[in-house]
């Protein structure tokens, strides 16, 4: 009975993955796409609003999981304020973003004076839903289109898809590291999937794409690939950890039911922690 149990469960998991694997094929494919077509004006527009419709999609899964904590938050103002603060990095004033978000959080405020129960969990929630997922999904069309952002690096698509392959590699790594060679868990309560062998052998994979990269490019020095693939690696893995301690604590399995995706914030729980980091790092290591 156990056996048969046992066997049923791993087929179920065979298929998951199988479906997660064609989604992702379709995903990397389109992507791919238009990182070749990034220069076109279209396509320009097309990636800000996919992001833009990202963030905003990502926005209420989170609302929904908050819901699951009793925090109920206006699902149709933060779509759209998630989505008008990935829209603001489109715009030529640098600062744009900081501006947009500032006036946003003096909007939540003023949404809370008619409603004061509960206004101190629902205005720190939202802000916090805003900087969590908006603003890294901003960000990449940042380091997609700089417009001085990231200094002297040149193209933008060799960037971005850098940190798409550095983040992406880093799960992929862990998560066939872990599947063979895991023994210890890095937060049972928390991932009980996820081991310190796999998290060790997503970070090796890391450095070692990044490094792969930097011979592709003369302002990449070696020892700073070998420094970034390890901070992509680890905040990749963090990134994915504080997703699943929010779903945990929610105790939902995805954060929606896209096929072979699971959710937006699945998709890009770890991009949300790296793209961030990448921004910063690389603005000073050239």
């Amino acid at each position: 009975m156990g056996a048969a149990i046992e066997e049923k469960e791993s087929k179920l998991r065979f298929a998951d993955l199988k479906k997660r694997l064609i989604t992702s094929t379709f995903v990397i494919g389109a992507i791919a796409l238009i990182l070749f077509l990034s220069e076109y004006l279209l396509v320009k527009i097309v990636v800000l609003l996919l992001l833009a419709l990202m963030s905003a999609v990502a926005m209420m899964e989170f609302t929904h999981l908050l819901e699951k904590k009793g925090v109920v938050l206006s699902k149709r103002v933060l779509f759209a304020f998630a989505a008008l603060l990935t829209l603001s990095f489109a715009l030529p004033l640098q600062g744009a973003p900081l501006i947009v978000a500032a006036l946003l959080f003096f909007a939540l405020f003023c949404m809370q004076m008619k409603k004061i129960n509960g206004s101190i969990a629902r205005i720190s929630t939202s802000f916090f839903g805003l900087l969590y997922i908006a603003f890294p999904l901003g960000l990449l069309f940042r380091i997609l289109y700089p417009q001085g952002g990231l200094g002297p690096l040149g193209d933008g698509t060799f960037w971005l898809l850098y940190l798409l392959a550095v983040t992406k590699i880093t799960d992929i790594a862990a998560y066939f590291g872990g599947k063979t060679f895991g023994k210890r868990k890095i937060a049972s309560n928390v991932s009980p999937c996820k081991t310190v062998e796999g998290g060790v052998i997503g970070l090796c994979a890391a450095v070692a794409l990044s490094v792969g990269f930097s011979f592709f490019t003369d302002s990449f020095p070696l020892i700073s690939s070998i420094a970034l693939g390890l901070l992509i690696g680890a905040f990749g893995i963090l990134g994915d950890l504080a997703e699943s301690l929010f779903k945990r604590d929610a105790k939902v399995k995805d954060s929606n039911r896209l096929p072979g995706l699971g959710g937006v914030l699945d998709m890009v729980d770890a991009l949300l922690f790296t793209t961030p980091l990448f921004y910063i790092v690389m603005g000073y290591i050239t």
